[in-house]
């Protein structure tokens, strides 16, 4: 979807944007270091940060919006890890539901996760998986052949 958005919208266009939201993501993630280490070093969750600023009824709502969007998100999270055990596995003849179910299988340890401490220690599959496709992609890239006049 990403790559048809980038397509319609045109490569400088779709390259500024990339630029743009990545400068967006450090920047959130700048402001929510700074009121984990230097506001409340004791909050283990969204839930509570945002209790402790704007009380329980805002901290309430942040755990609603959180586990909506989390919700909402694991269909999109089941069907690309489905879709990236398909790429692995292709010759095994696994159907898409199959792929789906070792998809949660492999989904569900990491969305026990409850706290900004656990889920620190998932940045490092997180950052190897990314590594190890990028590696992939890169060794099925051949070379295209010059024709032959």
């Amino acid at each position: 979807a990403r790559a048809r958005a980038a397509a319609d919208l045109g490569w400088v266009l779709s390259m500024i944007a990339t630029v743009l939201f990545a400068f967006t993501a450090i920047y959130s993630g700048k402001l929510l270091s700074m009121v984990k280490n230097d506001f409340y070093p004791s909050v283990t969750s969204y839930t509570e940060v945002a209790h402790l600023v704007s009380g329980p009824r805002f901290g309430i709502f942040t755990l609603v919006a959180v586990m909506v969007t989390w919700g909402l998100l694991l269909a999109y999270f089941v069907i690309g890890i489905g879709e990236g055990i398909h790429l692995l596995f292709y010759s095994q003849g696994l159907c898409q539901y199959q792929m789906s179910l070792i998809g949660m299988a492999l989904i569900l340890p990491a969305s026990q996760c409850r706290d900004f401490h656990a889920l620190s220690y998932l940045s490092w599959p997180s950052t190897a998986a990314i590594v190890i496709a990028v590696i992939c992609v890169l060794v099925e890239i051949e070379p295209v052949a010059d024709p032959v006049t």
